[in-house]
Order: structure tokens, then C-alpha cells, then sequence
């Protein structure tokens, strides 16, 4: 490279500052302090907002400087929790697939109207890659409060199965679970109960995410002053809503669950449709 000939002084106006060439590139000042300062034996920056970090990756990109890549794939790992949707798009870009892949769970906890200048940056296959597989996780997590299978660990004060209660505060279950063949029994809870869940499905079409059952406080004015003084309530008298801590727990965790076995986003070509030519 160093002996390649160089231009002339004239070829280009303004290449030169004195006898000293200087050598147009299209990085501003930040992003080359940046760059030289992570890989000189110096005190490496930090890197303050995620928008400058676009222009970290597309310089390592152009000039192959492995360092660069460590720096900024821990940068964008560091902020997967606070900011997924821009480590999403900037990983998109860049193509660092599984950090993409590893952001897309956290995006389920943030509204999909929140918006993220970074987006500007990827193609529409990626952003539908990103609402495809939240409408997927939408789709597992609201169909939980649909089963009845993962209640028999909730608190016997609060859910029980079927058994001639004396309760008027216990309503049955629309939902028949079946014990086996020919054989099937309903769950009774308070009617506070049915309402939240009702509404839990709802909320998670929206923002399918375990945080919108234990983080959501407006639920919590369903059960806030419920008592019960029947005289065939066998439990306290103040008691019907002490299970509902728990309760989200446990639905918390169902929902974690089967989002869990939903696939995040794969970065292989899109399939066309059928029929279609290129």
C-alpha cells in the first residue's frame, strides 16, 4: 500500500495543508477519536448513546477493525434491557444476527408503539421479522389464561375445583377442564378473578410480556377492598384477594414459559410466496 504512487498535489482541491496530505474520509471527528482511542494502548471511550454506536459499526465494517466489533457488540449487549428495540435494529444492520435475536425477547415488554430513532436504519423484512414474532408470542401468552392446567398450584383460599361450595362470593368457571374420559369438573373462584383474567388477555395482545400481569397496579383495584362474610366461607373473612400475589406469580410464569418455546426471529432468506418468480 505504502508503495502505491501518490497524487499529485494539484489532482484535487483542498488534499493537502502545507506539504502534509490529507486524506478525505466521510467519519466525523467523534466516531475517528473513537476509533483511535480503541485501538491505541489508551483507556478505551465509552460510548454514550446507542445512535453513536451506528456509526462505531459501520466503521468497523470498512476498515475490518476486529477490536471495534468486540467493543461495540458488548456495548450493544450492555444495553439490551434498558433499549432492545435500538440494539435490535443497529444488530439488524450491522449483521450481527444473534444479538438481534437475543434483543427481539426484550422488545415484548416495551409497547409496540414506542419508537426507537434506530429504526430508520434496517430494511421492512427485519422490523416484520420483529412483529411477526411478537404477534406469534402474543398469540402463546394470551391463550394461557384460556387453559386451566397450571391452576392446581394456586392457593386453595383463592381457587378451588368444584365441590357445593356455600360461598354466593365463588362463581363457577365457564371453562370445563376434563379429569379423564367421560369425566370433567369446573374450577370456582371469586368473580374478581375471571374479570382480571378476561382483561390479562387483552393486555397481552398487546404487550405479550409476564411484566403485564405482576406489573400492571390497575389491575389490583378488581380485589383491593373484596371480603367475604358468607356464612359458608370457610376461610377469613378478609382473605379472598391474599392470594393474588401469588396467583400472578404463577400465571407469570406459565406465560414466560410458553414464550419461551416461541423461536425469535431467524435472519435466513424470506420465503416467497407461492406461485412467485423471479
Amino acid at each position: 500500500m505504502f508503495s502505491l504512487p501518490q497524487p499529485s498535489p494539484t489532482a484535487i482541491d483542498n488534499t493537502t495543508a502545507g506539504e502534509i496530505p490529507i486524506i478525505p474520509v466521510t467519519e466525523d471527528a467523534q466516531t475517528l477519536d473513537f476509533m483511535f482511542r480503541t485501538i491505541y494502548p489508551v483507556r478505551s471511550p465509552k460510548i454514550e448513546k446507542l445512535s453513536d454506536l451506528r456509526f462505531v459499526l459501520e466503521a468497523s465494517l470498512k476498515y475490518q477493525i476486529e477490536t471495534l466489533d468486540g467493543v461495540a457488540e458488548e456495548s450493544l449487549m450492555g444495553a439490551i434491557e434498558q433499549d432492545p428495540v435500538s440494539v435490535y435494529a443497529l444488530a439488524c444492520r450491522s449483521g450481527l444476527n444473534e444479538i438481534a435475536s437475543k434483543a427481539a425477547p426484550y422488545t415484548l415488554n416495551r409497547p409496540l408503539s414506542e419508537f426507537s430513532d434506530c429504526l430508520q436504519y434496517i430494511s421492512g423484512e427485519d422490523y416484520w421479522r420483529l412483529i411477526k414474532y411478537r404477534h406469534e408470542c402474543a398469540v402463546a401468552a394470551s391463550a394461557v389464561v384460556k387453559t386451566r392446567s397450571w391452576l392446581s398450584e394456586c392457593p386453595k383460599t383463592l381457587l378451588r375445583s368444584g365441590g357445593g361450595s356455600n360461598c354466593r362470593c365463588y362463581v363457577k368457571d365457564a371453562i370445563r377442564c376434563e379429569r379423564g374420559f367421560s369425566s370433567s369438573y369446573y374450577w370456582e373462584a371469586p368473580q374478581f378473578l375471571w374479570t382480571f383474567l378476561d382483561r390479562v388477555a387483552v393486555a397481552l395482545m398487546k404487550r405479550p410480556s409476564s411484566s403485564a400481569v405482576t406489573g400492571d397496579k390497575s389491575f389490583e383495584s378488581l380485589w383491593a377492598s373484596v371480603k367475604c362474610n358468607c356464612a359458608g366461607y370457610p376461610y377469613r373473612s378478609n382473605d379472598l384477594n391474599d392470594g393474588m400475589p401469588k396467583f400472578r406469580q404463577l400465571l407469570a410464569a406459565e406465560i414466560d414459559r410458553v414464550i419461551a418455546q416461541v423461536c425469535p426471529p431467524l435472519f435466513d432468506s424470506l420465503p416467497l410466496p407461492s406461485g412467485h418468480q423471479l
